[in-house]
């Protein structure tokens, strides 16, 4: 139980550790949404690892082979997983600023637009540039804003930041649960050579006699 225990902290500890996240929750969202990235960290972690640990036997029982392919295609899901964030955060937060003298500010720009809007910012060069073009300015993107679509975006943004957790954290859970399995075997290997080595010593001893 005490080395689960080692184990989860890591595990959370080590999804915390992505990058993006701490970045992530930098960020001000519409509606105080910042506060959901932190659940999903959890609660995404406890159930990957509690998972596992349900499945430990099993994980115990996989070929190595099957373990060092599972390894590599866990780690593309997370590339991908954590391109797929990136590639939305950048869409939705777009960082821009007047004065090279002043540090970027962060706009909230919906990931989903009308037709009309999507037109009339690939017309201006861009989110960036939409917000940078007079006569409109970051004030402009509150006229872009629906419930819809402020609401659609943050399930995507959290939708893929729980890709992420979910598959690094599935990553350590397979590999830590499957490397405590071959300790445990060997040390029971360990201990039953030092049990049969203890009881032949006494019947080599009885023969010497």
């Amino acid at each position: 139980m005490k080395r689960l225990e080692a184990f989860f902290v890591l595990l959370v500890g080590a999804a915390a550790a992505i990058p993006g996240v701490a970045q992530m929750r930098s960020f001000r969202l519409p509606s105080g949404a910042e506060p959901l990235f932190g659940f999903i960290l959890v609660t995404v972690s406890a159930a990957v690892v509690l998972t596992a640990y349900i499945a430990k036997t099993r994980i115990s029982k996989l070929d190595s082979r099957i373990v060092l392919f599972a390894a590599p295609v866990l780690f593309a899901c997370i590339f991908a997983t954590f391109a797929a964030q990136i590639w939305v955060t950048n869409l939705v937060l777009v960082e821009h600023s007047f004065d090279e003298s002043k540090s970027d500010e962060v706009v909230f720009f919906p990931l989903y637009l009308s037709a009309t809007q999507d037109s009339l910012i690939r017309s201006k060069g861009g989110r960036r540039k939409f917000i940078q073009t007079p006569p409109y300015s970051p004030a402009s993107v509150a006229d872009l804003r629906t419930e819809q679509n402020v609401a659609g975006t943050v399930v995507t943004l959290v939708f893929t930041y729980a890709l992420v957790v979910g598959s690094t954290s599935m990553l350590f859970a397979v590999l830590g649960f499957y490397a405590l399995a071959s300790e445990e075997d060997d040390e029971r290997q360990s201990a039953k050579s030092s049990s049969d080595a203890a009881v032949s010593s006494p019947s080599t001893a009885s023969t010497a006699n």
